[in-house]
């Protein structure tokens, strides 16, 4: 992202060559001058490829003597559109990591989500997000905790949300670190405030569970599911069917089956029409919407 910066106090025997000379520890990639009849109108402006060199440069310079005259630098940007420069960086940068993610190209995910750090940018939570997935599907599970334990510690300002908290179960899901996806799990419902699960939470929550067949902490969760907010989809009933299968809790298994039948999947006081989306049939999520 070019940044520009604003000389002024030029001499008006400035030239791009004496420029580029006096410069040349912290050099811009363009240099435009303001002129008339050949000379400089005393002023002009410096390009450079990011705000940390455009930054060095002013700090380097700003004061000092061209042709016996003192010029003065500054960053050329108001801060307001400066803020939202770096907020379309983030953005930029938080899309190309999704897109790394997505191919399972963990390297240049890395490069991406290390320009936060060079370009002095605060990554938001879909930033996060983005790079947990990435690690998450190349089996970096480990560094991905370190970042949700840097989310947690309030990194940023940003705090993990129901998606961070979910991409770090399928994480632990994947490895078989059942009792990990546990853990998180009421980790979320007794933070500060809390991070309720929705039903993708849930579904990881009893894959990992099918892991062991532990059909005890599934059972205990399914029976949160209404006081969290959740109600179960298609994925969610075939799971936990499979582990009452799997635990020859048939009795049980019955009833499940009759409660997916009777389509018992509308939360009391929610309905689906609260979705703008719903409303215009484009909706496929209903009240876990």
């Amino acid at each position: 992202m070019p940044v520009q910066v604003f000389a002024r106090q030029l001499p008006e025997s400035t030239t791009v060559k004496k420029l580029q000379v006096l410069l040349k520890d912290a050099p811009p990639q363009e240099i435009r001058l303001a002129t008339s009849a050949g000379k400089c109108k005393g002023y002009g402006f410096l390009v450079f490829p990011d705000e940390a060199s455009a930054e060095a440069c002013v700090a380097a310079y700003s004061g000092k003597e061209l042709d016996n005259k003192a010029i003065l630098l500054k960053l050329a940007i108001e801060p307001a559109q400066q803020a939202e420069q770096k907020q379309q960086r983030v953005e930029e940068l938080t899309r190309q990591i999704s897109a790394f993610a997505k191919k399972k190209q963990l390297d240049k995910a890395r490069q991406a989500w290390a320009c936060f750090e060079s370009e002095k940018l605060t990554p938001s939570v879909y930033s996060y997000c983005n790079i947990m997935h990435a690690l998450v599907a190349s089996g970096e599970v480990e560094e991905a905790a370190v970042l949700l334990e840097d989310m947690k510690k309030g990194a940023g300002g940003v705090r993990p949300n129901v998606v961070v908290y979910t991409t770090m179960m399928k994480g632990y899901e994947r490895v078989g670190a059942t009792d990990k996806c546990g853990e998180l799990l009421e980790e979320m419902v007794a933070a500060k405030p809390p991070v309720p699960p929705d039903v993708r939470t849930i579904n990881t929550f009893l894959r990992s569970c099918i892991r062991v067949g532990d059909v005890g902490a599934a059972r205990k969760a399914w029976a949160r599911l209404e006081a969290w907010g959740v109600a179960p989809d298609t994925s969610a009933y075939r799971y936990m069917a499979t582990l009452l299968s799997q635990g020859l809790q048939f009795k049980e298994l019955k009833a499940l089956v009759a409660q997916a039948q009777a389509g018992a999947t509308t939360l009391a006081g929610r309905g689906a029409g609260n979705c703008m989306f719903w409303a215009a049939g484009k909706c496929d999520r209903g009240v876990n919407c």
